[in-house]
């Protein structure tokens, strides 16, 4: 394939999986505690989404990647402690729990506007990077990673427009501050796609990296939340949604030759 048109699939993927998942942050302008619950449930999936793209996708490419395949998960580990240096550093109010932000006053939320919108924009921002780096490994790669990267951005952006709403934003301005957070994804999706091709000896380094990110976000931010729930009823609900998640990746028509 051309590489200007897997540059241009890798775009246009970032950018649809970016901008989709403000999806979630309108729904929650619209009816708030309908978005609520759903993200509940959506967590669930986006975790198992999340976790199945690492194993069965990124982590067995990026080991075939490298000469010795034990190789890759040392930077599959420096991807893990990086991002949880960046998210410790700048998001601290940075919750993917939309239930927590009703307990807390708006004047509080007002301070956590700048780390909020800085935050998502930095995610956003990582998001593209592992799009890129997905695709130069492969399409279906790229592919299946951007779906992860929408099925965890739903819920995510549900807790950011709750946030930001909660501190006395007007709504008009947290969508336009979210669009332009959201268009930087493909910003980032570029400048990898750019930098990998010219220095090709860091694609390798840059796919392990990209597959601590996404092993990070799974287990670090998503899978947190789904102890919280209780009820039998809603555990298996949440159960049967992550295997899903899991499932769903197993099944999509490419990922094993990815």
């Amino acid at each position: 394939m051309a590489m200007t048109s897997l540059l241009l699939y890798a775009f246009l993927a970032s950018t649809i999986s970016s901008l989709g998942g403000l999806v979630g942050g309108m729904l929650l302008l619209i009816r708030e505690s309908l978005a609520k619950k759903l993200a509940h449930y959506l967590i669930s999936f986006a975790a198992g989404v999340l976790l199945g793209v690492t194993f069965l996708d990124l982590l067995p490419e990026a080991a075939e990647a490298f000469v010795e395949p034990h190789d890759a998960l040392r930077y599959v580990l420096l991807g893990v402690v990086v991002f949880f240096l960046i998210e410790r550093f700048i998001a601290s109010f940075h919750s993917h729990e939309p239930a927590l932000v009703g307990d807390q006053h708006a004047e509080t939320l007002a301070y956590a506007r700048p780390l909020v919108i800085v935050g998502d924009t930095v995610h956003n921002f990582i998001d593209g990077v592992v799009v890129a780096v997905a695709f130069l490994a492969s399409v279906p790669l790229g592919v299946v990673t951007a779906v992860s990267v929408l099925f965890h951005e739903l819920p995510h952006e549900i807790a950011d427009f709750a946030i930001l709403v909660r501190s006395g934003m007007p709504r008009g301005r947290v969508m336009a501050v979210n669009i332009l957070s959201a268009l930087v994804a493909p910003l980032g999706t570029v400048l990898a796609y750019f930098y990998a091709t010219t220095v090709k000896s860091a694609q390798p380094y840059l796919l392990a990296i990209a597959a601590g990110n996404l092993l990070y976000v799974a287990l670090a931010d998503l899978v947190p939340h789904l102890h919280h729930e209780s009820g039998v009823k809603r555990v298996v609900v949440q159960l049967l949604l992550f295997g899903l998640g899991i499932a769903v990746i197993f099944l999509l028509p490419g990922h094993a030759e990815a």
